[in-house]
């Protein structure tokens, strides 16, 4: 049975609650579409549910926003979720130090989030911050309309909390906000050899948790997964996971086949689809701040996956990267002169399969993320799938067992014709 805790009162809709607890699995579907990272232009559309750490009551944020000059007031609470609120100046002070490296700190500044036409960026690294929009300041005054694009403010990604709200605030009114943020990361590794160094200095933001005078509820951030299709809500999720005594940072529902695009270092866990039919297991990626703060006011923090169907606690490690952690880089590339007229609801798709389980799926072709993948050997499947989730149309696979060596940097192409699929190793495009 689930522990049950007291949180923040929900804000989704009774029957979204409801749908979200059902005894019954959820229909079969077919390959998930494609995730990517959030772009700086296109905020999260689906709807949302509360909770709240279970140590931390909080409340909402005011709804509209403060002009800038009442924003440059404001006083910054000493401490939130256990943790010492640092300057931004210290945050950059202890990430370049390595004190940050997959250990999270409460950090106040000034935020703002500017819109930048982008172009597309191929095989796009979650961590790359390619033409990133937000500012991070210790003053709203070095905040401006005229600011350019942002290079060194933390960067939200797929299970950040509460990013929502991250929205709201353009250069022309920055918001005092107090950010929970870490780097060191696992998808650096998704990063292109020469881009790993500084994807790993990237700060990635865990969780929203003040903002303009007010504790900010920790929502669930946008998932793919909306809660007719779950059975467990935030709350069970995190009541699952948060020990006595940890702060609760996100609580994130997605199919397994995608942690890729939240931690690498956990693609097989839960992988396996929990009926015939299922594209894979709907988990919980739950991370939460654990110990007490150093001298320098950071915490430890610890990744969880925990079961939708069950509540179970499916695998655990610390948020810190392993030295001895070196995935190779995979990306998967369209064959010259492959089939392109697959029509409207069809594209070309690539999976990587582990003992039988698909582990990780992707577009084939730019629009694909590097997949961060353990040393080992896999098979790598090929179909044409269906956007709007009725599985692949049947006549057009093929597989191709590879080995993967730790650090590598490799690619394979996939080639369509009208009748058949194959695989070749590639030369990544980038």
């Amino acid at each position: 049975m689930l522990k049950r805790i007291r949180l923040a009162p929900l804000l989704m809709a009774i029957s979204l609650a409801a749908a979200a607890c059902t005894t019954t699995p959820p229909s079969p579907t077919g390959p998930p579409g494609p995730t990517r990272a959030p772009s700086s232009i296109e905020p999260a559309a689906t709807a949302t549910q509360s909770v709240s750490s279970p140590a931390t009551p909080s409340v909402r944020p005011p709804a509209t926003p403060t002009t800038q000059a009442s924003a440059a007031t404001r006083v910054f609470p000493s401490s939130i979720l256990g943790m010492p609120v640092i300057s931004v100046a210290q945050m950059h002070v202890l990430a370049s130090s390595g004190k940050l490296d997959g250990r999270v700190a409460a950090v106040g500044g000034y935020w703002a989030l500017s819109a930048y036409p982008c172009p597309p960026v191929p095989h796009e690294a979650v961590l790359a911050g390619a033409c990133y929009g937000g500012h991070f300041a210790d003053s709203a005054a070095t905040i401006t309309p005229q600011t350019g694009p942002g290079d060194d403010a933390p960067i939200f990604v797929p299970e950040t909390g509460s990013a929502r709200l991250l929205w709201d605030y353009g250069p022309d009114h920055p918001m005092p906000v107090i950010l929970v943020v870490h780097s060191g990361d696992s998808r650096a590794w998704q990063c292109r050899p020469e881009q790993r160094s500084q994807c790993s200095t990237n700060l990635v933001i865990d969780r929203l948790a003040w903002a303009d005078g007010a504790a900010v509820d920790l929502t669930s951030p946008n998932s793919e997964l909306t809660f007719d299709r779950l059975r467990m809500t935030p709350e069970q999720a995190a009541a699952a996971a948060v020990k006595p005594g940890e702060e609760l940072l996100t609580a994130y529902p997605l199919f397994a086949i995608d942690m890729n695009n939240v931690d690498p270092r956990l693609l097989d866990v839960g992988a396996k689809p929990p009926y015939a039919g299922a594209v894979s297991n709907p988990v919980w990626y739950v991370r939460v701040a654990t110990g007490t703060p150093d001298a320098d006011g950071v915490l430890g923090s610890t990744a969880r996956v925990v079961d939708d169907a069950s509540g179970e606690v499916l695998a655990e490690m610390p948020l810190t990267v392993a030295a001895d952690y070196r995935p190779a880089r995979l990306v998967f590339e369209s064959g010259e002169g492959s089939r392109s007229d697959f029509g409207a609801n069809f594209y070309p798709r690539g999976e990587v399969n582990s003992v039988g389980t698909p582990i990780f799926a992707d577009y084939v072709g730019l629009s694909s993320t590097p997949v961060a993948l353990a040393a080992g050997q896999y098979v790598l499947r090929g179909f044409v799938g269906n956007q709007n989730g009725g599985g692949d149309i049947g006549d057009l696979t093929c597989d191709l067992p590879i080995t993967v060596a730790a650090g590598a940097n490799v690619a394979y192409a996939a080639t369509f014709t009208k009748t058949s699929c194959s695989w070749a190793p590639a030369v990544a495009t980038f």
